[in-house]
C-alpha cells in the first residue's frame, strides 16, 4: 500500500536548521511546542515578511543565515548603507539592463530577458542590519517588502514571480487568479550601546508582519552545550553547505492555505470576524466622551489619557493609555499568523486541535508587541496577555 503524500506544510515542521541553535518553547498550541525556529517557518509559509531584533552576538545573524539557506542561492541580499540607492536594487536583481533600455527605448534580447526574469523570481529579500541606514533609505525597502520594485517608467514588476493558479469554492466553482511568492526579513541591532544606528521608520514596520526580539528567547543549556561542542572553536558566523532550495515547498504550503480561506469552516470564520473587530475596534474604545469613546479620535492619546487621569483600576489604564487599537493591516496580519499556526500545529501534529481563539492569542503576544503596543521593549508581555 502507497503510503499517502506528505502535505508541503508536514515536510517543512522536518526541516531543521543548519546551524542555530534555540529549542526553548515560545509557547505551546494545541500540545505542539513552538520554538523560535517553528514560529519563523510557519511565517514564511503564510508569506509574512519577518524583522529580527536583537542585541549582537545572541543568535539573531545566524538565525537570519539560516533562513537564508531555505532558499538555496535564490535569494537577494543588500546591508544597512546610507549609500544604498535604488541603481543598487537594479544591479542586485538583474534589472540594470532593463532600466538601461526603458530609458534609452531599445530591446532587450532574449539572454538579457532570460536574466531578469531569473532575478526577479527570486522569493526572498534579505537586508542586514537595516537600522544601520537613516530613515529615508530605509523607505527604499518598502515596496520591496510590498513584493515589487517600480522602474524609472512606474512600471512594477513583481518579485518572486507572478504566477497563475486555479482555486476552488465551497460549492466546486473554480477560479483562476494572480499569485505570488516573496517575502522580505530584515535584522537590525536594539539597545543604546550602538553608534551609527538609526531609528526604525514607522512605514518600514508597518509592512513588516512579524518581528522578534530575539533576546526574549534565551537558548537553553542543552543548546548552549551544543553550540560550545559543535564550534570548532570558530565564534564567526557558519553559513549552510550547499543548501538546498526549499522554497517550492513554502510557496506550496502558502497556496494550501490560500486555498482553505477559499473554503473555510463557517464557525471559524465568525470566531475570526469577532475576534478582527474586538482588534479594530473594541481595543479602540476608552472611556471618555469628549474623544467619542475612540482613542484615535483622541489625538493626544496616549498622553491624553494619562492626563485626564482615565481609567480606574490598573487593567483599565493599562488598556486605555498603554494599548493601541490594531490597524487593519496589523489585525490581518494577526488573524493570518494564527491560521498559519493552526496550520503548522496540524501538519506536526495530525492529532492536535487547535483552536482560533488559542491561535489568535499567541499570535497576538508575539505580533502585537509592535503592532499594538507603544514601547514593548518596557512592557510585559504576560501583564499584555492579561489585561487583553
Amino acid at each position: 500500500m502507497t503510503p499517502p503524500t506528505k502535505s508541503a506544510l508536514a515536510e517543512i515542521t522536518e526541516i531543521e536548521p543548519p546551524t542555530y541553535k534555540n529549542n526553548l518553547t515560545v509557547f505551546t498550541l494545541a500540545g505542539v511546542p513552538f520554538t523560535p525556529w517553528k514560529v519563523v517557518k510557519a511565517a514564511l509559509a503564510a508569506r509574512l515578511n519577518i524583522g529580527l531584533y536583537g542585541e549582537q552576538g545572541m543568535g539573531k545573524s545566524q538565525l537570519f543565515a539560516d533562513v537564508r539557506s531555505l532558499a538555496g542561492n535564490e535569494a537577494v541580499q543588500f546591508y544597512g548603507r546610507n549609500d544604498l540607492d535604488v541603481k543598487v536594487a537594479f544591479r542586485r536583481l538583474g534589472l540594470s539592463k532593463v532600466a538601461q533600455a526603458l530609458k534609452e527605448g531599445t530591446d532587450l534580447d532574449e539572454s538579457e530577458l532570460i536574466q531578469m526574469t531569473s532575478a526577479v523570481y527570486k522569493p526572498l529579500i534579505l537586508v542586514e542590519e537595516i537600522n544601520r541606514s537613516v530613515e529615508m533609505v530605509q523607505n527604499q525597502h518598502l515596496s520591496l517588502m510590498e513584493g515589487f520594485l517600480e522602474l524609472g517608467d512606474g512600471k512594477r514588476y513583481v518579485l518572486g514571480g507572478g504566477k497563475r493558479h486555479t482555486f476552488h469554492y465551497p460549492d466546486g466553482e473554480t477560479f483562476e487568479t494572480n499569485t505570488r511568492y516573496s517575502v522580505g526579513l530584515w535584522t537590525a541591532n536594539s539597545g543604546t550601546s550602538y553608534t551609527g544606528t538609526s531609528t526604525m521608520d514607522p512605514a518600514l514596520k508597518g509592512r513588516t508582519h512579524l518581528i522578534l526580539d530575539v533576546d526574549n528567547f534565551d537558548p537553553e543549556n542543552e543548546d548552549l552545550d551544543e553550540i560550545v561542542l559543535n564550534s570548532g572553536g570558530e565564534p564567526r558566523l557558519k553559513e549552510a553547505d550547499n543548501p538546498k532550495n526549499r522554497i517550492a515547498l513554502f510557496e506550496q504550503a502558502y497556496l494550501d492555505m490560500l486555498q482553505r480561506s477559499f473554503t473555510p469552516q463557517v464557525n471559524l470564520i465568525q470566531e475570526e470576524v469577532m475576534l478582527f473587530r474586538y482588534l479594530v475596534k473594541g481595543l479602540n474604545y476608552i472611556d471618555c466622551a469628549g474623544a467619542e469613546y475612540s482613542k484615535r479620535k483622541m489625538k493626544s492619546w496616549p498622553r491624553g489619557a494619562e492626563e485626564k487621569n482615565i481609567g480606574t483600576t490598573e487593567e483599565e489604564k493599562y488598556l486605555y493609555r498603554v494599548v493601541q487599537p490594531a490597524s487593519v493591516r496589523g489585525a490581518l496580519s494577526i488573524l493570518t499568523f494564527a491560521r498559519a499556526l493552526r496550520e503548522y500545529a496540524r501538519a506536526e501534529n495530525p492529532r492536535a486541535k487547535p483552536n482560533v481563539l488559542d491561535s489568535v492569542v499567541e499570535s497576538m503576544v508575539l505580533m502585537g508587541a509592535y503592532i499594538m503596543l507603544g514601547n514593548p521593549q518596557q512592557i510585559s508581555y504576560s501583564h499584555f496577555v492579561s489585561v487583553i
